[in-house]
């Protein structure tokens, strides 16, 4: 089958409970009519579609283009430990190459989490607090692919008691609804890896600044130190990138124990990830490493997904997260985060290169990606800041490669990118360049004499 979702048009109500001795494992449950607009993307017919759901949910309805579907739902193993609920449809007709389906589901059930297959998601429904997150598969997903590895838009309408405050990804509309209830929705019109995660809880929430809000679960000491560093790398980013990102972008305080998670619009970051209780530089040192960093995200032109080796992703958010330290707090914590970085990829083993992204592609794109562009900077000197804005502006809101990125160095100077391309990038060359040396000019240098 070669389906593949482009929207989701999602109505979730959330019915928490709060635990007790008979739901120690869950709090309430959830009620879900799920739309998807599908299409075809392989080059024969397909009359059947297979999703998956958490185990616990039961499908009460099955649609396509309004027509009743025959379906069966099955608990299977995926692994040793992680089951899912594998819904089969029977189409009431076969979809051809390249056409568009429309499927709505219906169902509800009980969340209780996964803490046998991660041990962080222990998301369930409750008053207190209620989580909802993409490995728990709480939205239909196409059997067996990887989450997420699609792009994909949402309209998500979310229904949930009033002593709520519910957080998702998207544009945020209050809507009419009942008394006691609040009704929400968070539009998410361009095709993106969203996470589809949803969090909710009696929230305090602050605005820092036209695109950025804040919910914590506690109470608001950490915000002075957030609202300095969101201010300093939208300044900075101002100065790298030149142009404003329109995502709006949420930053939720979440329990211990819950585990951090990031994507295009929405942080989630336990209590640590604040600065609860350090010292000033501490907390912005902190905060610099889980805020600051997904800001630099949202920022520069989203990597293609044919682009596996993260290089213009992680590498680049990752270097900049440095320089936005040495900023902050100094070219001693600049340096620091660098000398990081290097231990880091060096602890790896890594025998290949950035370019072949193997197994090691986290490694090289996080530990190695930094220093690749630290040298990059060092050769253009103060020309680097302009060619990040000049491809940021040509490839703005478009999917770009780290081709594209050279292609652009090569522009600002002819002969030195395809240099540091060929060390850095497509070769091991550097690798033991960086196990000998750590000094950054040194290493432009030596980039500079190589001849392959």
């Amino acid at each position: 089958m070669t389906f593949e979702v482009e929207h989701y048009d999602v109505e979730l109500d959330l019915l928490p409970v709060a635990p007790g001795r008979a739901t120690r494992l869950f709090g309430g449950e959830i009620r879900v009519v799920a739309k998807l607009a599908l299409r075809n993307r392989g080059s024969l017919p397909i009359d059947r579609l297979c999703l998956d759901l958490y185990r616990l949910l039961q499908v009460d309805d099955v649609e396509a283009h309004g027509t009743p579907c025959e379906w069966t739902q099955d608990v299977e193993s995926l692994s040793q430990r992680h089951q899912v609920n594998v819904l089969r449809i029977h189409l009431p007709e076969s979809a051809e190459p390249g056409q568009a389906v429309s499927v709505q589901v219906s169902y509800s059930g009980p969340i209780c989490g996964a803490p046998e297959v991660y041990a962080y998601v222990w998301d369930h429904v409750a008053p207190e607090f209620s989580l909802l997150r993409w490995e728990l598969k709480w939205f239909p997903w196409i059997h067996d692919l990887r989450l997420p590895e699609t792009d994909f838009g949402y309209d998500l309408t979310v229904r949930n008691p009033e002593t709520m405050v519910v957080v998702s990804e998207g544009i945020r509309t209050e809507l009419p609804t009942q008394p006691g209830l609040s009704r929400v929705r968070f539009t998410c019109p361009r095709r993106q890896k969203y996470r589809f995660t949803v969090a909710g809880a009696p929230f305090s929430i602050r605005k820092i600044s036209d695109g950025v809000t804040l919910y914590l679960l506690g109470d608001e000491s950490p915000v002075p130190v957030i609202q300095e560093v969101l201010s300093l790398t939208e300044s900075a980013c101002r100065s790298w990138f030149g142009q404003v990102p329109d995502q709006p972008f949420s930053i939720v305080e979440i329990p211990e124990g819950y585990g951090s998670e990031s994507s295009i619009g929405l942080v989630l970051q336990t209590a640590d990830g604040f600065g609860r209780g350090l010292d000033h530089q501490q907390a912005l040192r902190q905060a610099i490493h889980a805020f600051g960093h997904e800001v630099i995200h949202r920022w520069h032109p989203r990597p293609a997904a044919l682009d596996r080796t993260r290089l213009m992703d992680e590498g680049l958010t990752h270097y900049l997260e440095a320089c936005l330290l040495g900023q902050v707090l100094g070219q001693d914590a600049f340096h620091d985060r660098m000398a990081r970085y290097r231990s880091s990829f060096l602890a790896n083993h890594v025998s290949e290169t950035i370019a072949s992204c193997g197994e090691s592609v986290d490694a090289t794109s996080r530990g190695k990606g930094p220093w690749a562009f630290a040298v990059l900077h060092e050769i253009l000197g103060e020309r680097f800041e302009s060619v990040l804005r000049d491809y940021s502006a040509a490839f703005s809101g478009q999917d770009a490669t780290w081709q594209d990125f050279v292609t652009v160095v090569e522009k600002a100077t002819p002969g030195n990118g395809s240099k540091w391309r060929d060390s850095w990038i497509e070769s091991t060359a550097s690798t033991s360049w960086i196990s000998e040396e750590e000094s950054i000019p040194n290493l432009a240098r030596l980039t500079l004499d190589w001849n392959g």
